[in-house]
């Protein structure tokens, strides 16, 4: 049935759009690494590349195609021994299903945003308002289960982060219109965050890869912050962004190892507010070096909350599940 599809894949597309439980079904490990058949989750992640490709079927039955696959993936207890997460141990599917969802992080990181703060008016359109923000992380932890599809993903969310128009609105501003802009987009930035710190709760990653996806996880929405407020908003000044946060990595970094290898006695709230802590001190630097003026107290602490309520919450949770 499955190979019948790579010649109609728009018919695959409508399938999988219009019957919910179909999407779960395709994706269940007993069919994916149980089938006997040699290949046969290779045949399917070609299949579903090509169903979901961008340029496949109409858009609207493409997202809902999309809602099913994540709802059919991310339920809770997937992660579990008998949950859908074994169909994502060593498989072609995850770049696969990574590659072909970049066009909507938008609307999962709006998701992400609505759930925690649903009066700034940012929420995903169409079919996207019904899907759950922790469906949505044990989906991107099922994919993160392959690092090489971990890399990707951080590198895809990067990407989008350093997309939303950098240098077009300054979190200051005397323009109320352009400071309620700098919210909004930079909440967008830490919804992405959320959803890498909600799919490393639940990927299978040795500690340095989890440190790894955590300390960039929490960088996104400083690094964010800082192109913001630098008057040079040439590809440059993003390089210099960049340039001066890497040290604010391995800061990083030492915390989240301490903290997994019981070095401290610290608790999981704790460890979130001490990174909360490490954000501030890179934004503070890195503006410094750049020769920008100080911020006021009122300024700093407004910043500090922005990051602790983007994040502090999965960060948590990331910690809490991994242990120390």
């Amino acid at each position: 049935m499955v190979g019948a599809y790579t010649g109609n894949p728009e018919a695959l597309q409508r399938l999988l759009a219009d019957h919910r439980e179909v999407a779960r079904q395709l994706l269940d490990p007993d069919l994916v690494k149980g089938t006997g058949t040699p290949g046969f989750d290779g045949l399917l992640a070609m299949v579903l590349d090509r169903a979901l490709d961008p340029g496949t079927g109409a858009a609207a039955t493409r997202e809902r195609a999309w809602i099913n696959l994540i709802d059919g993936v991310g339920y809770d207890g997937t992660e579990k021994v008998a949950g859908h997460y074994a169909t994502f141990e060593n498989s072609p599917l995850n770049q696969v299903l990574a590659k072909n969802l970049t066009p909507y992080l938008g609307e999962l990181a709006r998701g992400q945003v609505h759930a925690d703060s649903p009066g700034l008016g940012l929420a995903p359109s169409g079919p996207w308002t019904g899907l759950h923000e922790d469906v949505a992380a044990r989906f991107i932890g099922a994919l993160m289960q392959d690092p090489a599809t971990a890399t990707m993903l951080h590198a895809d969310f990067q990407a989008y982060v350093k997309g939303l128009d950098i240098g077009q609105a300054h979190p200051f501003s005397s323009d109320p219109a352009e400071r309620a802009q700098y919210t909004r987009l930079s909440a967008e930035a830490g919804g992405l965050s959320n959803l890498l710190l909600g799919g490393s709760a639940y990927a299978e990653f040795n500690d340095d890869a989890f440190i790894d996806v955590v300390a960039d996880a929490a960088l996104l929405p400083v690094n964010f912050t800082i192109a913001r407020i630098f008057k040079d908003a040439t590809p440059l000044g993003s390089t210099g962004v960049d340039y001066y946060t890497s040290g604010g990595k391995d800061v990083l970094s030492d915390m989240l190892k301490d903290h997994l290898d019981e070095l401290t006695g610290e608790t999981a709230d704790v460890v979130g507010a001490r990174i909360v802590d490490a954000q501030m001190r890179i934004l503070t630097d890195s503006l410094d070096a750049h020769g920008q003026p100080s911020l006021t107290v009122e300024d700093t602490e407004q910043l500090r909350q922005a990051f602790r309520g983007r994040l502090y919450p999965a960060l948590v949770k990331a910690l809490d599940e991994r242990g120390g």
